[in-house]
Order: structure tokens, then sequence, then C-alpha cells
């Protein structure tokens, strides 16, 4: 969701907790039917570390190009068998980012903090490695930003606590 929301710049940030649910909602309805493509080749992968990880990056990128595309795409046969790394990679890289840009509010923090500004692919491709770039924070009034994953020491220490 985190890079999902990083990239659409036409949905205006949340002003409550309530109305951060709502966008939540919508986001995974219209995630459904990727959803439904993307389980199986992360349950089926030889790949069987950072199973999570895997599917948030495969969703965000089939939400992104399409199902169709996805689809069409190398990233499922590459899954099916033992690619290599770089196999992977190119494959992301391949694919068109239709929602490209990054919101400007996280370009100024990811630069303030030197961290690389990398494409919508490249991003994926790290979360899909296992490296979570972006945290939602949800403040105390409920109003939601994004931030740098190095920024957040308790997003960080939750996410190492579930594994």
């Amino acid at each position: 969701m985190a890079i999902v929301l990083a990239f659409n710049q036409n949905m205006e940030p949340a002003q409550s907790l309530e109305q951060f649910r709502c966008q939540s909602q919508e986001l995974l309805m219209n995630v459904e039917p990727c959803m439904d493509v993307v389980l199986p080749l992360v349950k089926d992968s030889s790949l069987k570390t950072n199973l999570q990880c895997r599917y948030d990056s495969l969703l965000s990128l089939a939400f992104d190009v399409g199902v169709d595309c996805f689809l069409s795409s190398q990233i499922p046969s590459l899954l099916s068998r033992s690619a290599s790394k770089s196999e992977i990679k190119n494959a992301f890289l391949s694919l068109p980012a239709f929602e490209a840009d990054l919101r400007p509010d996280l370009v100024v923090q990811l630069r303030q903090y030197r961290m690389p500004l990398l494409s919508r692919r490249a991003f994926e491709y790290e979360l899909f490695c296992g490296v979570v770039s972006f945290a939602i924070n949800i403040s105390g009034r409920g109003r939601y930003s994004f931030e740098p994953y190095v920024l957040d020491p308790f997003f960080r220490f939750l996410m190492s606590a579930a594994r």
C-alpha cells in the first residue's frame, strides 16, 4: 500500500484516521483482481524467503501495469524456476511504470536523508528482495504521511518482531 500511495499523485492525504481507513479499503477493492493472480506465484515460487515482501511488491507491480501485462511478462515464469536475482531484477525493470512519479513531499524527505530516488520498478524490486523503503506513518491526529523507512525506528522494530 505504501508504494502504491507513494506514487499516487491523485489521492489527497487523509485528514482523519477514518478517511485513511476508507482510502485503504478502496485500494484493497481495486487491487483485488491482482491478488488472485499474485498469490499462487508467491506460494509456488522456488524462492521461500520474505514471502510477505514478495507478495506486496508483486501486487504493486501487477496493480500498476495491469493483470494482463503482468501475466504476459517474464516474471511468472522466472518465479516458477530458480531464476537469478539479476534475471528477476531485469524483468521488473523492463515493465513500464504508469504511475511513475513520487509524491513531491516524499522526494524532499528522501533527498534530505540522502536516500536514493529510485524508479517505481526499482522500489518494487527492492521490496521483493526484502528491503522496505517506505512506511506510512499515522500521527495521533489521524493524518498519514510517507516516511523513508530508516526514519521510523518503531515501524522497523515491529517489522523485525513480526518475522
